[in-house]
């Protein structure tokens, strides 16, 4: 199928014609009546002229809005299927769309616009749009062109069917959240004219604007599940209370990341997916938190008493909560048999608490309880921007702050209740 522009001798565009002979002979022409040319798909003159017509549809309006027109056939397919997307910084990977796409990612994390963790995700979800079937009859949506992307088409083919795939609402969002990244790309190398994917093209399922319900526990509840938490795991859920620190970055944290002489907690590392350690995904997740003296007391004293069983690895991972036998803490086994017997202890429902409900209340007593600016509070929650921080806890910050708070307070003083 090819289609001509017509120019006077003026270089205007008079019209646009399509050649809908399926096998491009100029001597024979497709017949309704038993053509068996198979070129194309198109096996009779009619169905050939319907796809032209609708070629030529696409052609008028790519024509009235951007005065161009892209052929869909000149542009790259999204994935090439003789190779996986690889996160090997030393791979070659120009064969396809996605590839293409990658190695520009792999140039800004190169230069620390991107991180590790954020680069991987990348990989991840646009290896599972290409295994996902396309709107093109017999074709995966990797063998699609990335010229032929239509925001009608995506949204029923491919953006609905990957919130059915994924058990997760919020899961399916990123992953369609980084396919949106890849198209503005596409629109910026001149593969498409705009985004098929841009916010206002599209409509996600009901179940992705229900954001997670996020439980503000209060000081007294905390307290509580301090209290009833077996002796060895006080410290632990009270310094993850005080600090703010992922589960991820709690467990690898080593003693020389504490300064007790200005009692501050340095966060530089985090235990990713794939249970290896490394930089946190952005270099925001990088940062320098105060501690309270009592909390640099307890520590201290949780120094000097640390189980012999644990010292036996201690000079190696050198970690500060490390499990019985010196190595990192399971979380599931920190959530199962530690924190939710302690929550049953003391009488507060654990339905919708977790390890991260404990980093939520962190939040809550730096935007209730101190005068901090909202930038800052997004760096000590090691966020990658504040609007990231204030789509988690803008609506607390609009409920008011304590006008009683001094000037002065810090995060330390806000804790001493603990």
């Amino acid at each position: 199928m090819k289609v001509r522009e017509n120019f006077n001798k003026r270089g205007k565009l008079l019209h646009l014609t399509a050649d809908c002979r399926p096998h491009g002979s100029p001597k024979r022409v497709a017949k309704c009546d038993g053509c068996h040319c198979k070129k194309d798909n198109f096996k009779t003159k009619c169905k050939a002229q319907m796809e032209a017509e609708k070629i030529l549809q696409q052609v008028r309006r790519s024509v009235e809005d951007t005065g161009s027109f892209n052929d869909p056939s000149k542009t790259p397919i999204f994935h090439c299927e003789q190779k996986t997307a690889t996160t090997d910084e030393n791979d070659n990977i120009r064969c396809c769309a996605v590839h293409q796409y990658l190695e520009f990612e792999q140039g800004r994390m190169a230069i620390g616009y991107l991180g590790r963790g954020h680069f991987d995700n990348k990989v991840t979800a646009l290896n599972h749009f290409a295994k996902m079937k396309s709107w093109l009859h017999g074709k995966t949506f990797a063998e699609t062109k990335i010229g032929d992307f239509e925001t009608a088409k995506m949204e029923q083919h491919i953006i609905h069917k990957r919130f059915m795939l994924e058990k997760s609402p919020t899961t399916a969002s990123k992953k369609i959240t980084i396919l949106q990244s890849f198209c503005k790309w596409a629109v910026k190398q001149g593969y498409l004219k705009s985004n098929p994917l841009g916010a206002e093209n599209i409509e996600l399922p009901p179940s992705a604007k229900r954001s997670k319900r996020i439980v503000r526990l209060s000081r007294e509840i905390v307290d509580k599940i301090i209290k009833h938490a077996e002796p060895g795991w006080q410290l632990k859920i009270k310094f993850a209370a005080q600090t703010g620190l992922r589960a991820s970055e709690q467990w690898v944290l080593e003693w020389d990341d504490i300064d007790f002489k200005t009692n501050h907690v340095h966060v530089r590392r985090t235990r990713k997916k794939d249970k290896t350690i490394g930089d946190p995904k952005t270099e925001y997740g990088i940062r320098r938190l105060p501690i309270g003296p009592d909390m640099a007391r307890e520590l201290k004293e949780w120094k000097l008493k640390q189980p012999v069983q644990q010292r036996v690895s201690w000079r190696t991972n050198n970690l500060v909560f490390p499990n019985a036998i010196g190595g990192i803490q399971d979380q599931d086994n920190a959530l199962k048999r530690r924190l939710y017997p302690a929550c049953k202890a003391a009488g507060v429902d654990a339905t919708h608490i977790d390890w991260h409900s404990l980093r939520h209340f962190y939040a809550s007593v730096l935007i209730f309880n101190t005068k901090l600016p909202f930038g800052t509070i997004a760096k000590r929650m090691g966020h990658h921007d504040s609007h990231f921080t204030w789509k988690q806890y803008g609506i607390w910050w609009e409920e008011g702050r304590n006008d009683d708070v001094d000037e002065g307070v810090e995060t330390e003083n806000a804790f001493q209740v603990l």
